[in-house]
């Protein structure tokens, strides 16, 4: 379907264009709309400083907040109205309980800003230097933070759903029960308060300076990004930092375990060695990336194996050092002589220590059928995982698994 810009549209592209191109001090007008009215700064600042029922009048008749527009089968889009409140001093301003979406606030002063219960999607809230403002409760989702300063910000459950924090700089904010779902998040968290903080799916490149992360949900989720960092008050004060926030902080591989007995609450999330065959590698892979998912710490060879190491001599010391060894049964694994000698090493550790530390999972029937003493050991001995349909996307068996190898009993029964 073909599209024609009308002559009101191409004056209205050009009209966005002049605006946007255009120093905020030089334009008389702060408000503009496809229907061609204006707002002079007074007479804008004015309206948003009445009521919120007259300011969210005025924005609901702004009917058009997208126009769809192009030149034959190109087709294109604009904002239906500008509301410009760039480089403007609002500090100690009410603005609760108000639809501020597709506002641009970038530069300006907000200090002491009252915005709490308010709508700010869309809005472009960029270098703008905020302290002591409350953003209690509003919806932000896609809002722009880049390069702002935010201090001591009262931000409790707002929805920071998909916004963008680029260079931003949160400094004892309040952030509890805060949504940055699937946010781009390159800012820098110092004194900050996360708890109950929600950055599923998020993607992070950011600094943690004497932050809890132990009450922050779903950090297993987000993707992280190098260079982060991250300080020692904030591992102290965490009870289990992502394993993959500390490898984008350049933490090696061998030192994360390290970490783990800094964190207060440690002993909480075992590690786990994991003892496989490389033939296994596909499903090793994304076992080991479900496992890490939910907290759990992995080790495994060879890509935790230091170079130039006595393999054997390394493997025996990893199967000691960690909680709890998974071996993986499959038709491979029996007859790898790696697995024979890790496995015959745990038990060894049983019978010297007792309990039962092993936690196998079977990936095939092989182990059921086989002749091979040390798995027909297992199989007589042990209450085996069995994990035939692991191709499926459906992580249920892992958060079972994980909630199971978390105890010091043995599994009871078959997943």
């Amino acid at each position: 379907m073909a599209f024609r810009e009308t002559a009101r549209e191409k004056a209205w592209s050009e009209t966005v264009r002049q605006i946007r191109e255009t120093p905020s001090n030089q334009s008389r007008y702060r408000f503009h709309n496809l229907a061609g009215d204006r707002l002079t700064k007074d007479q804008l600042i004015k309206l948003l400083m009445s009521s919120s029922d007259s300011w969210n009048s005025f924005k609901k008749k702004q009917k058009h907040s997208i126009v769809w527009y192009g030149k034959g089968s190109d087709i294109s889009w604009l904002p239906g109205y500008i509301i410009d409140l760039r480089d403007l001093d609002l500090s100690k301003a009410d603005f609760s309980h108000r639809d501020l979406s597709n506002v641009d606030f970038s530069g300006s002063n907000l200090n002491g800003v009252d915005f709490s219960r308010s709508r700010l999607t869309l809005s472009d809230i960029n270098g703008v230097i905020a302290g002591h403002t409350s953003l209690a409760s509003c919806s932000l989702r896609r809002s722009k933070w880049v390069g702002s300063q935010l201090d001591y910000v009262r931000a409790s459950r707002a929805d920071f759903t998909r916004a963008e924090f680029n260079g931003a700089s949160l400094d004892h904010c309040d952030f509890r029960d805060t949504i940055f779902c699937k946010a781009l998040i390159c800012a820098e968290f110092d004194h900050s308060d996360l708890r109950g903080a929600d950055f599923k799916e998020s993607h992070i490149l950011s600094s943690f300076f004497d932050v809890d992360l132990s009450a922050s949900m779903n950090m297993n989720s987000a993707s992280y990004h190098s260079p982060c960092r991250i300080d020692y008050q904030t591992i102290k004060r965490s009870q289990t930092v992502p394993t993959r926030l500390l490898e984008a902080c350049g933490v090696a591989h061998f030192h994360i375990r390290y970490i783990d007995a800094i964190s207060k609450n440690a002993a909480r999330l075992p590690s786990c060695f994991i003892s496989y065959s490389v033939k296994d590698d596909v499903f090793i892979e994304r076992f080991r990336n479900e496992l890490t998912n939910k907290g759990i710490r992995t080790w495994f060879a060879p890509r935790d194996l230091p170079y130039g190491a006595s393999t054997r001599d390394v493997i025996e010391t990893q199967i000691k050092s960690h909680d709890r060894p998974i071996v993986v049964l499959s038709e491979s694994s029996l007859r790898s002589q790696w697995v024979q000698f890790e496995v015959e090493t745990a038990l060894e550790i049983e019978r010297r220590k007792g309990g039962n530390i092993i936690r196998p999972v079977s990936i095939d029937d092989a182990v059921f059928k086989t002749r091979i003493s040390w798995g027909r050991h297992i199989a007589r001995t042990k209450n085996i995982a069995l994990h035939k349909n692991w191709k499926r996307a459906d992580s249920s068996f892992i958060s079972e698994f994980v909630r199971r190898i978390q105890k010091r009993n043995q599994i009871r029964k078959k997943l």
